[in-house]
């Protein structure tokens, strides 16, 4: 991005004024500003008036035409309706979930004044969407999200907003994977130069068409460098490739833009939790509970993270029993999920939990193949009861699939895995430093030994010969080095990786 326009709007009475400014990005030079003043009378004439000023100007500064930066929208009938519409975006765009519900009365009273608002329909809908997204109210606000993306489409068949999000509730909640892609799909072509609807479509894209997502993706991140989502899946990426301190930068560096959003508070705690900054995490984690509260699903997700890394394993089991509770009343599958490894009965539970709260960004990634921990005869029910009849998975999903265990192999290595004593499984436990400055844990959960990746994921570790273990969910191998019978090293293999990480402490973990 070369150039940045910013500005800003003032009201007194019926009058406004409104300043711009353009921005060279790379030297932070000035090229332009101006100041223009209106009556509010006729507001979308005067917004007409000077965006038509401000486009010109622009395309001064910077020696091409820039008319492709007003875009031809269908103004509202009212203006009552349209100012309603203004205030309800305030609450809806604010980051935190409590605001914005107190937008839904504003945008149902401006479709009320003007029911061909096609943008008051495709917010209204927008909202219902980021409050079931965000895990604190009943998934029943499925259908009222889709039936306002339908009625904003049918007031206005191009509108890609509308068109992205219903695109996504056809595939999550009515398991329509093709016509759910297709629609996102077709959302991006029409808005090729708005970042969020770019970023939205490629995270989805990643799970069947993994290099044409990063494409998309990497356009989104050009578009606005500044942008959440693609600052998240960069730092995301930073956290596979072990480079954890970066991503912590940059996500610290994101939230200046952000900091009054929980999710960005939130999102900081969890890089700082990869990178075992414990204490930063903790810190980020508190101001984003400022915003939200102490019981709100995700905090707690950040709580048990936090707590499973520390060793104490009784805090994080309670969280974990806590969060399974609250997944039966609001739409926490998902996190349900994440908490695991669980019993048996609980992974059917979580299953037919994501079923009844039509969660299919939770059945997408597991239903394409059984479950081990789920008995035959239960995956069919399960599978019988939700057809994704047109998924084509790509290669993200073939090569996940590639480094995990068969069903098979996970019972025949439960089966052969031997009972060891209290002081043995203890002198494995311990924090292991990386060359790359990332860091492992191997902790005790009574008489199962267990490996923490930055990542989160906790894998069960199988006895498997003198100072061997196998890693139950993965083709991997955890070997431990001792010097003078204490153990020194923990050395993974995986294929032909291996990476040594040195034991930098001995905590006392029960």
């Amino acid at each position: 991005m070369s150039h940045l326009l910013e500005g800003s709007v003032r009201r007194s009475g019926n009058l406004v004024r409104v300043t711009a400014q353009l921005i060279d990005t790379a030297s932070g030079t000035h090229l332009w500003s101006d100041r223009y003043d209106g009556d509010l009378s006729d507001i979308f004439a005067l917004q007409d008036e000077i965006a038509g000023k401000v486009v010109a100007q622009v395309g001064i500064a910077i020696g091409r035409d820039a008319t492709h930066l007003v875009s031809e929208q269908r103004r509202p009938a009212n203006a009552e309706a349209h100012e309603l519409y203004l205030q309800a975006l305030y609450f809806s765009k604010s980051g935190n979930p409590y605001e914005v519900e107190k937008a839904i009365p504003l945008f149902q009273q401006a479709v009320a004044l003007d029911p061909e608002f096609a943008d008051a329909w495709a917010e209204l809908g927008a909202t219902y969407f980021s409050l079931n997204q965000n895990l604190y109210i009943p998934v029943r606000t499925n259908p009222i999200a889709i039936h306002a993306f339908e009625t904003a489409l049918a007031i206005d068949p191009e509108h890609a907003g509308a068109m992205l999000l219903l695109g996504y509730l056809r595939i999550t909640h009515d398991y329509a994977w093709s016509e759910g892609l297709s629609l996102m799909a077709r959302a991006a072509a029409l808005a090729p130069q708005n970042a969020a609807i770019q970023g939205a479509y490629g995270r989805w894209l990643r799970m069947t068409r993994h290099e044409e997502a990063d494409t998309i993706l990497a356009r989104a991140s050009r578009l606005d460098p500044l942008a959440y989502g693609p600052i998240i899946d960069r730092a995301t990426m930073m956290v596979h490739e072990g480079q954890f301190d970066e991503s912590v930068e940059l996500m610290e560096t994101a939230l200046i833009r952000h900091r009054d959003k929980y999710q960005a508070n939130a999102h900081v705690a969890l890089f700082n939790w990869g990178a075992q900054r414990l204490d930063r995490a903790e810190e980020y984690l508190e101001q984003a509970r400022a915003i939200v509260g102490s019981d709100f699903a995700s905090i707690r997700l950040l709580d048990w993270k936090i707590a499973a890394a520390r060793g104490d394993l009784a805090l994080a089991n309670g969280i974990k029993a806590e969060v399974k509770e609250r997944a039966k009343h609001t739409r926490v599958a998902h996190l349900v999920d994440a908490l695991g490894p669980w019993t048996q009965s609980e992974y059917l539970e979580m299953f037919e939990l994501a079923i009844e709260q039509r969660h299919g960004e939770v059945l997408i990634p597991l239903l394409y193949e059984r479950h081990w921990m789920v008995a035959k005869s239960d995956w069919d029910r399960l599978q019988n009861s939700v057809r994704f009849t047109d998924v084509q998975f790509g290669d993200a999903v073939a090569l996940g699939a590639s480094f995990s265990r068969s069903n098979q192999e996970r019972e025949e290595l439960l089966s052969s895995a031997t009972p060891m004593s209290n002081e043995t499984l203890q002198s494995y436990t311990g924090t292991f430093q990386r060359p790359n400055g990332g860091q492992r844990r191997v902790v005790r959960d009574g008489n199962q030994l267990k490996y923490i990746k930055p990542s989160g994921d906790l894998y069960l570790m199988i006895p498997n010969g003198s100072h061997r273990f196998k890693i139950l969910e993965y083709r991997a191998t955890v070997e431990f080095i001792l010097e003078n019978g204490e153990v020194r090293v923990m050395r993974w293999i995986e294929r032909e990786l291996t990476v040594d990480a040195v034991k930098v402490d001995t905590p006392n973990l029960r």
